[in-house]
Protein backbone atom coordinates (compact mmCIF):
# COMPACT_ATOMS: atom_id res chain seq x y z
CA UNK A 1 0.00 0.00 0.00
CA UNK A 2 1.10 3.54 -0.78
CA UNK A 3 -0.92 7.00 0.49
CA UNK A 4 -0.96 9.64 -1.97
CA UNK A 5 -2.85 12.78 -2.51
CA UNK A 6 -5.93 12.79 -5.00
CA UNK A 7 -8.24 15.57 -5.76
CA UNK A 8 -7.20 16.77 -2.16
CA UNK A 9 -8.04 14.11 -0.28
CA UNK A 10 -5.40 11.37 1.12
CA UNK A 11 -6.27 8.28 -0.60
CA UNK A 12 -5.02 4.60 -0.47
CA UNK A 13 -3.31 2.93 -3.54
CA UNK A 14 -3.22 -0.81 -3.83
CA UNK A 15 -0.13 -2.04 -5.53
CA UNK A 16 -1.00 -5.59 -7.46
CA UNK A 17 1.78 -7.96 -7.55
CA UNK A 18 4.32 -6.87 -9.84
CA UNK A 19 3.46 -9.79 -12.06
CA UNK A 20 0.25 -8.13 -13.19
CA UNK A 21 1.46 -4.66 -13.95
CA UNK A 22 -1.92 -3.17 -12.69
CA UNK A 23 -2.70 -0.59 -10.17
CA UNK A 24 -5.84 -1.04 -8.05
CA UNK A 25 -7.58 2.16 -6.43
CA UNK A 26 -10.03 2.38 -3.65
CA UNK A 27 -13.68 3.16 -5.28
CA UNK A 28 -13.43 6.25 -3.28
CA UNK A 29 -10.63 7.48 -4.56
CA UNK A 30 -11.93 6.59 -8.31
CA UNK A 31 -15.24 8.46 -7.46
CA UNK A 32 -13.44 11.65 -6.16
CA UNK A 33 -11.68 12.11 -9.46
CA UNK A 34 -14.64 12.31 -11.65
CA UNK A 35 -14.75 16.16 -13.37
CA UNK A 36 -18.64 16.15 -12.85
CA UNK A 37 -18.79 15.38 -9.39
CA UNK A 38 -16.53 17.96 -8.51
CA UNK A 39 -18.55 20.71 -10.35
CA UNK A 40 -21.69 19.26 -9.27
CA UNK A 41 -20.45 18.73 -5.06
CA UNK A 42 -21.24 22.38 -4.42
CA UNK A 43 -24.84 21.80 -5.64
CA UNK A 44 -25.73 18.60 -3.56
CA UNK A 45 -24.11 20.38 -0.25
CA UNK A 46 -27.47 22.63 -1.26
CA UNK A 47 -30.04 20.00 -0.52
CA UNK A 48 -32.30 18.77 -2.87
CA UNK A 49 -34.61 21.98 -2.05
CA UNK A 50 -32.26 24.31 -3.42
CA UNK A 51 -30.68 22.36 -5.60
CA UNK A 52 -32.54 24.59 -9.04
CA UNK A 53 -31.97 27.56 -7.28
CA UNK A 54 -28.35 26.78 -7.17
CA UNK A 55 -28.12 25.67 -10.64
CA UNK A 56 -29.67 28.68 -12.09
CA UNK A 57 -27.62 30.89 -9.76
CA UNK A 58 -24.67 29.29 -11.06
CA UNK A 59 -25.49 29.48 -14.83
CA UNK A 60 -26.55 33.10 -14.59
CA UNK A 61 -22.92 33.71 -13.25
CA UNK A 62 -21.25 31.65 -15.91
CA UNK A 63 -23.34 33.48 -18.69
CA UNK A 64 -22.72 37.01 -16.99
CA UNK A 65 -18.72 36.23 -16.18
CA UNK A 66 -18.16 35.57 -19.92
CA UNK A 67 -18.92 38.56 -21.56
CA UNK A 68 -17.35 40.71 -18.61
CA UNK A 69 -13.88 38.41 -18.56
CA UNK A 70 -13.87 39.01 -22.68
CA UNK A 71 -14.30 43.21 -22.37
CA UNK A 72 -12.23 43.03 -19.92
CA UNK A 73 -9.52 41.50 -21.18
CA UNK A 74 -10.03 43.34 -24.65
CA UNK A 75 -9.25 46.58 -22.69
CA UNK A 76 -6.49 44.63 -21.47
CA UNK A 77 -5.07 43.82 -24.35
CA UNK A 78 -6.09 47.57 -25.91
CA UNK A 79 -3.74 49.40 -23.50
CA UNK A 80 -0.69 46.99 -23.31
CA UNK A 81 -0.27 46.06 -27.47
CA UNK A 82 -1.75 49.34 -28.98
CA UNK A 83 -1.62 49.47 -32.29
CA UNK A 84 0.72 51.09 -34.28
CA UNK A 85 -0.22 54.25 -35.71
CA UNK A 86 0.24 55.08 -39.46
CA UNK A 87 2.99 57.12 -40.26
CA UNK A 88 2.04 57.21 -44.12
CA UNK A 89 -1.02 58.60 -45.87
CA UNK A 90 -2.95 55.76 -47.77
CA UNK A 91 -4.96 56.58 -50.44
CA UNK A 92 -8.67 54.81 -50.11
CA UNK A 93 -10.52 54.40 -52.88
CA UNK A 94 -14.60 53.63 -52.04
CA UNK A 95 -16.72 51.79 -54.49
CA UNK A 96 -20.27 52.80 -53.82
CA UNK A 97 -22.98 49.82 -54.15
CA UNK A 98 -26.22 52.21 -53.26
CA UNK A 99 -27.07 53.31 -56.49
CA UNK A 100 -24.45 51.36 -58.94
CA UNK A 101 -25.11 48.26 -60.40
CA UNK A 102 -22.36 46.00 -60.38
CA UNK A 103 -20.83 42.99 -58.93
CA UNK A 104 -17.63 41.63 -56.74
CA UNK A 105 -17.71 38.34 -55.30
CA UNK A 106 -17.85 39.51 -51.81
CA UNK A 107 -20.97 36.62 -50.89
CA UNK A 108 -20.53 34.80 -54.45
CA UNK A 109 -18.78 34.21 -57.53
CA UNK A 110 -18.53 35.36 -60.73
CA UNK A 111 -21.18 34.37 -63.26
CA UNK A 112 -21.67 37.47 -65.57
CA UNK A 113 -18.35 39.02 -66.45
CA UNK A 114 -20.04 42.17 -68.55
CA UNK A 115 -21.39 42.75 -64.61
CA UNK A 116 -17.96 42.05 -62.59
CA UNK A 117 -15.54 44.59 -61.57
CA UNK A 118 -13.28 42.53 -59.64
CA UNK A 119 -10.09 42.57 -61.30
CA UNK A 120 -10.24 46.37 -62.17
CA UNK A 121 -11.44 46.55 -57.86
CA UNK A 122 -8.39 44.52 -56.65
CA UNK A 123 -5.57 46.09 -59.47
CA UNK A 124 -6.65 49.75 -57.27
CA UNK A 125 -3.92 47.96 -54.95
CA UNK A 126 -1.19 47.93 -57.37
CA UNK A 127 -0.58 51.25 -56.74
CA UNK A 128 -0.74 50.52 -53.12
CA UNK A 129 -4.32 52.25 -52.81
CA UNK A 130 -6.86 50.69 -50.30
CA UNK A 131 -10.26 49.73 -52.02
CA UNK A 132 -12.96 49.60 -50.19
CA UNK A 133 -16.49 48.72 -51.05
CA UNK A 134 -19.70 50.40 -48.93
CA UNK A 135 -23.15 49.84 -49.15
CA UNK A 136 -24.18 53.52 -48.65
CA UNK A 137 -23.17 56.47 -50.57
CA UNK A 138 -23.01 58.96 -47.45
CA UNK A 139 -20.11 56.43 -45.89
CA UNK A 140 -18.22 56.48 -49.55
CA UNK A 141 -17.94 60.64 -49.30
CA UNK A 142 -16.97 60.16 -45.78
CA UNK A 143 -13.85 57.84 -45.71
CA UNK A 144 -12.76 57.68 -49.86
CA UNK A 145 -10.30 59.57 -51.53
CA UNK A 146 -11.56 58.48 -54.71
CA UNK A 147 -15.17 57.49 -55.22
CA UNK A 148 -16.16 55.32 -57.96
CA UNK A 149 -19.98 54.98 -58.98
CA UNK A 150 -20.08 52.12 -61.90
CA UNK A 151 -23.24 51.98 -63.86
CA UNK A 152 -25.59 54.13 -61.45
CA UNK A 153 -29.45 53.33 -61.91
CA UNK A 154 -30.91 54.18 -58.63
CA UNK A 155 -32.04 57.54 -58.55
CA UNK A 156 -30.35 60.53 -56.38
CA UNK A 157 -32.13 62.98 -54.28
CA UNK A 158 -31.71 66.53 -54.00
CA UNK A 159 -29.71 65.68 -50.93
CA UNK A 160 -26.88 63.20 -52.18
CA UNK A 161 -26.64 65.13 -55.02
CA UNK A 162 -25.51 67.85 -52.75
CA UNK A 163 -23.16 66.24 -51.27
CA UNK A 164 -21.84 64.96 -53.97
CA UNK A 165 -20.81 68.56 -54.66
CA UNK A 166 -20.02 69.08 -51.37
CA UNK A 167 -17.66 66.64 -51.58
CA UNK A 168 -15.80 67.43 -54.72
CA UNK A 169 -15.56 71.28 -53.76
CA UNK A 170 -13.80 69.85 -50.93
CA UNK A 171 -11.27 68.29 -52.76
CA UNK A 172 -12.78 64.64 -53.49
CA UNK A 173 -12.30 62.92 -56.22
CA UNK A 174 -15.13 61.28 -58.19
CA UNK A 175 -15.39 58.81 -61.08
CA UNK A 176 -18.56 58.04 -62.36
CA UNK A 177 -18.51 55.59 -65.31
CA UNK A 178 -21.51 54.39 -67.50
CA UNK A 179 -22.29 51.78 -70.10
CA UNK A 180 -24.57 52.46 -73.35
CA UNK A 181 -25.77 48.52 -71.82
CA UNK A 182 -27.68 50.35 -68.91
CA UNK A 183 -31.12 51.39 -69.99
CA UNK A 184 -32.48 53.00 -66.32
CA UNK A 185 -29.20 54.97 -65.83
CA UNK A 186 -28.94 57.86 -63.57
CA UNK A 187 -25.82 59.05 -64.19
CA UNK A 188 -27.07 62.50 -65.79
CA UNK A 189 -28.86 63.17 -62.26
CA UNK A 190 -25.43 63.88 -60.70
CA UNK A 191 -23.51 64.71 -63.90
CA UNK A 192 -26.57 68.36 -64.67
CA UNK A 193 -24.86 69.49 -61.01
CA UNK A 194 -21.57 69.66 -62.95
CA UNK A 195 -23.06 71.19 -66.30
CA UNK A 196 -22.38 67.69 -68.11
CA UNK A 197 -24.61 64.83 -69.23
CA UNK A 198 -23.76 61.42 -71.22
CA UNK A 199 -25.10 61.74 -74.51
CA UNK A 200 -27.56 59.77 -76.00
CA UNK A 201 -25.01 59.83 -79.63
CA UNK A 202 -23.57 55.81 -79.31
CA UNK A 203 -20.61 55.48 -81.25
CA UNK A 204 -19.73 52.08 -82.89
CA UNK A 205 -16.11 51.68 -82.31
CA UNK A 206 -13.59 48.84 -81.68
CA UNK A 207 -10.66 51.12 -80.63
CA UNK A 208 -10.66 54.58 -78.87
CA UNK A 209 -7.30 56.60 -78.41
CA UNK A 210 -5.64 57.83 -75.41
CA UNK A 211 -3.66 61.17 -75.35
CA UNK A 212 -0.53 60.17 -77.19
CA UNK A 213 -2.77 58.68 -79.86
CA UNK A 214 -2.73 55.24 -78.89
CA UNK A 215 -5.31 52.90 -79.65
CA UNK A 216 -7.40 51.15 -76.58
CA UNK A 217 -9.54 48.25 -77.49
CA UNK A 218 -13.06 49.03 -76.11
CA UNK A 219 -16.60 47.24 -76.71
CA UNK A 220 -17.13 48.51 -80.45
CA UNK A 221 -20.19 50.42 -78.34
CA UNK A 222 -20.20 53.27 -76.85
CA UNK A 223 -21.73 56.70 -75.55
CA UNK A 224 -20.16 60.09 -75.56
CA UNK A 225 -19.63 62.61 -73.13
CA UNK A 226 -20.98 66.31 -73.19
CA UNK A 227 -19.25 69.00 -71.30
CA UNK A 228 -16.20 69.14 -68.98
CA UNK A 229 -12.97 68.60 -70.71
CA UNK A 230 -12.51 65.72 -73.48
CA UNK A 231 -9.58 63.33 -72.64
CA UNK A 232 -10.49 59.93 -74.26
CA UNK A 233 -11.45 60.48 -77.88
CA UNK A 234 -12.65 57.75 -80.75
CA UNK A 235 -11.61 57.81 -84.11
CA UNK A 236 -14.54 60.38 -84.96
CA UNK A 237 -13.00 62.74 -82.02
CA UNK A 238 -16.23 62.16 -80.04
CA UNK A 239 -15.03 62.29 -76.44
CA UNK A 240 -16.27 58.96 -73.97
CA UNK A 241 -14.18 60.15 -71.14
CA UNK A 242 -13.67 63.69 -69.65
CA UNK A 243 -13.18 65.90 -66.69
CA UNK A 244 -14.25 68.42 -65.03
CA UNK A 245 -12.76 70.71 -61.80
CA UNK A 246 -14.52 71.91 -59.42
CA UNK A 247 -13.03 73.74 -56.17
CA UNK A 248 -10.37 72.00 -54.79
CA UNK A 249 -11.87 68.19 -56.44
CA UNK A 250 -12.66 67.03 -60.21
CA UNK A 251 -15.04 64.35 -61.21
CA UNK A 252 -14.02 62.21 -64.34
CA UNK A 253 -17.30 60.68 -66.14
CA UNK A 254 -16.26 57.61 -68.10
CA UNK A 255 -18.97 56.51 -70.89
CA UNK A 256 -17.94 53.16 -71.85
CA UNK A 257 -17.58 51.38 -68.39
CA UNK A 258 -17.51 47.99 -69.84
CA UNK A 259 -13.83 48.75 -70.99
CA UNK A 260 -13.16 48.08 -66.79
CA UNK A 261 -15.28 44.57 -66.57
CA UNK A 262 -14.04 41.51 -66.04
CA UNK A 263 -15.32 40.98 -69.64
CA UNK A 264 -12.72 43.24 -71.06
CA UNK A 265 -9.99 42.58 -68.24
CA UNK A 266 -10.09 38.98 -67.46
CA UNK A 267 -9.77 37.41 -63.88
CA UNK A 268 -7.03 38.33 -61.68
CA UNK A 269 -5.10 34.99 -62.03
CA UNK A 270 -4.85 35.35 -66.35
CA UNK A 271 -2.06 35.60 -67.90
CA UNK A 272 -2.94 39.28 -69.66
CA UNK A 273 -3.12 39.58 -73.23
CA UNK A 274 -1.32 43.38 -74.82
CA UNK A 275 -4.47 44.56 -75.22
CA UNK A 276 -5.60 43.51 -71.65
CA UNK A 277 -2.48 45.37 -69.97
CA UNK A 278 -3.23 48.62 -72.18
CA UNK A 279 -6.36 48.46 -70.09
CA UNK A 280 -5.00 47.77 -67.09
CA UNK A 281 -2.15 50.96 -67.79
CA UNK A 282 -5.39 52.92 -68.71
CA UNK A 283 -6.65 52.17 -65.33
CA UNK A 284 -3.59 53.07 -63.60
CA UNK A 285 -3.24 56.12 -65.67
CA UNK A 286 -6.81 57.06 -64.85
CA UNK A 287 -6.25 56.25 -61.05
CA UNK A 288 -3.28 58.18 -60.35
CA UNK A 289 -2.22 60.72 -63.28
CA UNK A 290 -5.72 61.78 -64.16
CA UNK A 291 -7.29 62.58 -60.66
CA UNK A 292 -4.15 63.16 -58.96
CA UNK A 293 -4.53 62.68 -55.07
CA UNK A 294 -2.85 64.97 -53.07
Amino acid sequence: QTGISLGGFNETVLRAPPETGKLVFTGAAVFRQQPLFHFAEPLLLLGKRHLGKGLFITLCSAFLSLPLGIHSFHIINNNKYPLPQPHTKFTKVCFELEHSDFFLPILGLVKIPEKSYHTFYVWTQRLGYVPMALPRLRDALKNGDIVIIINPDKPFTDIERKQILSYVDGGGRVILMDSSLNKNSTANQILRVFDMKIGMKTSEISFFYDPSGRKIPNTKQSETVEGGEPVLFTKNKDPILSLKRKGQGLIVVMADSMVFSDRMFGSTGVVPTPEQLKLYELEFWMLKDLVKVP
